[in-house]
């Protein structure tokens, strides 16, 4: 340690003598970093930077290091970790909460607020069970998350500028665009595609009509289940450039019209597109208009035929090829489009700032 702070001095060029050596014998604590010795997870103490470097023990030989009782203790203690999961995931999953405290105002909050809820619940649930443990008191362990984190998803929102989304249940999907800061809940659908063309696809007629048809109903709602809906859905597979940029470009020209009409209007989009079963001019109409021809010039389907006809064709097709091992266009901007992030603009719904 006193090596480390010779060398940051040296780096840094900070104004401090490396000599005399600091007594850093009230630093070391020495004891399982994982369990107590009632077997419960280990209070880490409050630090600024955790430094080190967990001990690499493979699942497979984890029982014959540690032994049976320490290692089942251990899993029992951490039960979020995957059985096959080697020893230093286990140290991976402790700073979560020494993170979360960096950020004071919004962890106070939270304290404040969530934590009595989840030990609320836990309470509940071990009173009704009569056992010790159950999805609420697991969420205790990590109860300043989301009570489901979906790391995967998040991972993937955050690389990106920006997310699509829509509400789970709807008789229309809205889709908007959200910063990847703004954590979907389990209310809404979110999709890791930022692109104005994606966009254009999923907020179309083509895309509305898959939806009534494929969804889950729930009482006279309709539920937007990935399954069903986003999984089977087939996207355009051979469409031009220059149509791509025409579907981008209605698209955003969907949004800016939203936008407009918000500001000058009391009321939310549920509102706004409630409008479009109204008789008379409407520019949002008129947007969408020009969005849907533009998505049917991609798919190269006719106005005049039976719309879902053509799809289900389509979807066949597409099956057929997953099968075949054949050239599938996937979802969001083909493969051949040159230049794709000319289709990313940057206008997204963005998180407001907390006040406390």
């Amino acid at each position: 340690m006193m090596v480390a702070r010779k060398l940051a001095i040296d780096e840094l060029h900070i104004a401090e003598q490396p000599l005399p050596l600091d007594n850093l014998d009230r630093n070391f604590l020495v004891a399982d970093a994982l369990l107590t010795p009632e077997g419960q997870p280990a209070n880490w103490p409050k630090a600024d930077v955790i430094i080190g470097n967990p001990p690499f023990i493979g699942a497979k030989m984890l029982k014959p290091e540690r032994g049976p009782d320490y290692v089942n203790a251990v899993r029992r203690a951490y039960p979020d970790v995957p059985g096959m999961a080697g020893y230093c995931v286990y140290w991976f999953r402790k700073p979560h909460v020494l993170d979360a405290r960096r950020y004071e105002a919004p962890f106070r909050h939270i304290e404040q607020t969530v934590l009595p809820h989840v030990l609320s619940l836990g309470e509940v649930e071990q009173n009704e069970s009569g056992k010790k443990t159950g999805q609420d008191q697991q969420w205790l362990k990590t109860w300043w998350q989301h009570f489901r984190c979906r790391k995967e998803l998040i991972d993937s929102l955050s690389k990106l500028p920006r997310y699509l989304a829509c509400c789970e249940v709807t008789k229309r999907p809205i889709f908007c665009f959200l910063d990847p800061d703004i954590r979907p809940d389990h209310t809404l659908e979110a999709f890791v595609l930022p692109d104005d063309y994606s966009f254009g696809v999923l907020q179309s007629s083509v895309h509305w009509l898959w939806f009534i048809t494929k969804c889950s109903k729930l009482t006279e709602r309709f539920r937007y289940t990935p399954e069903s809906v986003f999984d089977t859905f087939p996207w355009p597979q051979s469409p031009e450039a220059k149509q791509v940029e025409v579907v981008a470009e209605a698209g955003r020209q969907v949004r800016r019209v939203r936008t407009g009409a918000l500001g000058g209007m009391i009321g939310d989009l549920r509102a706004l597109y409630r409008t479009l079963e109204l008789p008379g001019a409407n520019l949002l109409k008129e947007a969408h208009a020009a969005l849907n021809s533009a998505v049917l010039a991609a798919y190269g389907f006719s106005a005049k035929k039976d719309l879902l006809a053509q799809l289900l064709e389509l979807n066949l097709d597409v099956a057929q090829g997953i099968e075949n091992g054949g050239p599938v266009t996937a979802p969001g901007i083909p493969a051949s489009f040159p230049g794709p992030e000319a289709l990313i603009s940057d206008d997204c719904i963005r998180p407001q700032a907390l006040v406390y």
